[in-house]
C-alpha cells in the first residue's frame, strides 16, 4: 500500500500525531522557557506513534473517534496539571502526584490561581476536530482492512525500539532536577521511569 493510501486510511493517526505533538512543545516551552523543535519531537514521538498506532488497530471509524477525542481531552488536562504543579512546587509531577494533586484542597487552590487564558490553547483543537466530524462526509465504519495494517505494524515495531533504547539508555541516570530530566529524556520516558522505578526498584 502507497503512502497516499496510508494517509487515507489513517487519516486520524496523521491529524492527531502532530495536535499531540504541538501539545508537548507548548508544555515543554512553558515549563523550560525554551523552545527546542526538534528536540521535542525526538524524545517524544515515538510514544505518541505507539499509542496512536493501536487506536488505528479499531475498526469502526465511529467508536475510533470517540477513543481519540477521549485520549484528546485526558492528555490535554494531564499536562495542564503538570504545567499548573511545575508552576507551584517547581517540581515535574509524576502521575501518582497529578492523581494526588486534585484531592488536596489548599494545594489545588493554590495551583489553580496560576491558571492563565493562554494555557486554553491546550483544549483549542477540540473546536477545529468537532467541526472537522460535523462537517465531513461520512464513510464506512471498517475502513482498517488486514491488509492495511502493515503501516500499522510498522510503526509499531519500529516505536517499541525506539522506546526501549530510550528507557534503557535513561533507566540508570540520576538528575535532581526533574525540570532537566525532563528536558533529556521526555516527558513519556520521564513518567515511564518515575512509576518503573517507584514499583519496581
Amino acid at each position: 500500500m502507497s503512502f497516499k493510501n496510508s494517509l487515507t486510511k489513517h487519516s486520524l493517526f496523521f491529524i492527531f500525531l502532530p495536535l499531540f505533538l504541538l501539545k508537548l512543545i507548548y508544555t515543554r516551552s512553558t515549563i523550560l522557557n525554551e523552545f527546542n523543535f526538534f528536540q521535542t519531537i525526538w524524545v517524544e514521538i515515538f510514544f505518541l506513534i505507539f499509542f496512536l498506532a493501536l487506536v488505528e488497530f479499531i475498526s469502526s471509524q465511529r467508536i475510533k473517534w470517540i477513543v481519540y477525542l477521549t485520549l484528546n481531552f485526558i492528555f490535554s488536562t494531564l499536562i495542564l496539571g503538570m504545567i499548573l504543579y511545575y508552576n507551584y512546587t517547581g517540581h515535574i509531577a509524576t502521575l501518582l502526584m497529578l492523581s494526588e494533586f486534585g484531592q488536596v484542597g489548599t494545594v489545588k487552590g493554590s495551583a489553580l490561581q496560576l491558571f492563565k487564558p493562554i494555557h486554553l490553547v491546550l483544549f483549542a483543537d477540540f473546536i477545529v476536530l468537532l467541526a472537522i466530524k460535523l462537517f465531513k462526509k461520512p464513510k464506512s465504519s471498517a475502513t482498517t482492512h488486514s491488509k492495511n495494517r502493515w503501516f500499522l505494524y510498522g510503526a509499531l515495531i519500529l516505536s517499541l525500539v525506539m522506546i526501549s533504547v530510550s528507557v534503557i539508555a535513561n533507566k540508570d541516570t540520576k538528575i535532581a532536577r526533574t525540570d532537566l530530566a525532563m528536558k533529556t529524556q521526555g516527558i513519556f520516558t520521564y513518567e515511564f521511569l518515575s512509576v518503573f522505578n517507584k514499583v519496581f526498584v
